[in-house]
């Protein structure tokens, strides 16, 4: 108990209850239960409405280093999965989870790392150090190509892009040579794992475009020095050796629990998910006027900018986890965006009157005034400042004038009341879940 007081003091999941605060049956661990409080609301992290009820994922644990006390302790936190309705959408209670799951607002914070689920075999490689001045002391003979590029093409090759394909098929083959030269040439200061020996490491393992090797594998998880967790890495690549594992799914990412490969495994789910937004938009606007086309790069500028203002601002930045949060949050406004306007076509969208439009307005500036007059004293131990969610509500208010210009003429029989108070309902779902508790 006297624990949990602790936690709440100074790093409490907003929209969260600790509970059960114990030793690990090992005794070097506490384990602490997050779960949503009794009686709480759902709220679709789709289109941002009550939800009826909730199911239960599989348990999932957030391992990280609060106190020089104990060696870790873990949260295992329920997440919810369907909301009811006409959404039909994942959701997750409240956005809360997922805007402060880095942890990274504990003043005591020594490190950090997410458990991968994806992670199998014998465990870490504690001897990795000495695996990888064996392995990297072994000749190297590197392929011979076929079709070799020009150094012009090569200098601008992206083997991440080859070998996930990104909307196109793979081309594992031009991957294999991009990161060869890549290797070779490295970037200093680039901070990119996949670069040159991560994209390496996945094509031998796999054996894509090349014979499988998990020795070769392992040496080039051990050249690429900006993957953090080697151990990790190195011990999962010797488990699928040892037992002649012909897998083909074998990804930098099974074995990332650092801020770097949680930011750059991100980017990587969210470069595919935009193939998926790009497909979807296509089809939504394949009827569209070429008119309308013209004022959708206006509504598309003034979402981008409120996205990077709330991604930025409205998102806890302060752990090593901050790229990897401002981008999932970029990528569930993109989800949102595309919502919005498969739900204006449709027609999907509740009616409004005039009187509607000005009551939830009035709630909309209600709530962002708590916000407004609440204590610095709540703002404590994270990024999310009062004069940031300004800054982002100036955005939003260029959004909501953008979509009501753009409805105009995509959308002429929706109401103007109708169009503002669906996307006004939107930011209220938002700025509720940012206010101090």
């Amino acid at each position: 108990m006297e624990l949990i007081t602790i936690l709440h003091s100074c790093h409490h999941f907003r929209g969260f209850v600790d509970q059960n605060a114990r030793f690990s049956s090992n005794h070097k661990s506490i384990e602490i239960d997050i779960r949503p409080p009794k009686g709480s609301t759902a709220v679709c992290s789709r289109c941002h409405q009550s939800a009826p009820g909730y199911d239960q994922l599989a348990e999932r644990r957030y391992e990280f280093i609060p106190f020089r006390i104990a060696t870790s302790l873990t949260a295992r936190v329920c997440r919810r999965k369907t909301c009811g309705g006409n959404c039909k959408r994942n959701f997750r209670y409240d956005e809360g989870m997922d805007r402060s799951a880095a942890l990274a607002s504990v003043p005591f914070t020594l490190a950090i790392a997410f458990a991968s689920p994806q992670t199998t075999g014998q465990g870490p490689e504690k001897d990795w150090r000495q695996v990888c001045v064996r392995s990297t002391a072994a000749p190297l003979k590197i392929p011979a190509f076929a079709n070799v590029e020009a150094e012009i093409d090569l200098q601008h090759c992206d083997s991440t892009a080859l070998y996930y394909g990104f909307g196109r098929p793979a081309d594992w083959t031009a991957a294999l040579q991009c990161a060869y030269y890549q290797r070779s040439h490295p970037r200093r200061g680039d901070g990119d794992p996949f670069y040159g020996p991560g994209v390496l490491t996945m094509l031998y393992a796999n054996g894509h475009g090349v014979p499988r090797n998990y020795d070769l594998a392992i040496r080039f998880a051990c050249e690429d020095t900006w993957a953090a967790d080697t151990e990790l890495r190195i011990g999962h690549l010797e488990q699928l050796r040892d037992t002649h594992a012909a897998t083909a799914g074998f990804d930098l990412c099974d074995d990332g629990t650092s801020g770097l490969m949680m930011g750059a495994c991100e980017s990587i789910q969210q470069r595919l998910s935009d193939v998926r937004r790009l497909k979807e938009l296509d089809r939504i606007s394949a009827k569209w006027s070429p008119q309308v086309k013209e004022a959708f790069k206006s509504l598309t500028a003034a979402e981008e900018a409120f996205a990077a203002a709330r991604s930025g601002n409205e998102v806890d930045r302060s752990g090593t986890g901050r790229e990897a949060f401002s981008l999932k949050e970029e990528g569930r406004l993109r989800d949102q965006f595309l919502s919005n306007l498969r739900r204006f076509s449709q027609g999907d969208v509740p009616s409004a009157s005039l009187s509607i439009n000005q009551s939830t307005d009035r709630e909309l500036n209600e709530t962002y005034q708590k916000i407004e007059r609440s204590p610095d004293s709540l703002w404590n131990g994270g990024t999310i400042k009062p004069s940031g969610i300004r800054e982002t509500e100036r955005a939003w208010l260029q959004l909501r004038d953008a979509w009501a210009a753009f409805a105009r003429l995509a959308y002429p029989r929706q109401s103007a009341d109708t169009v503002r108070t669906q996307i006004t309902r939107l930011r209220i779902q938002q700025l509720q879940a940012l206010q101090p508790r």
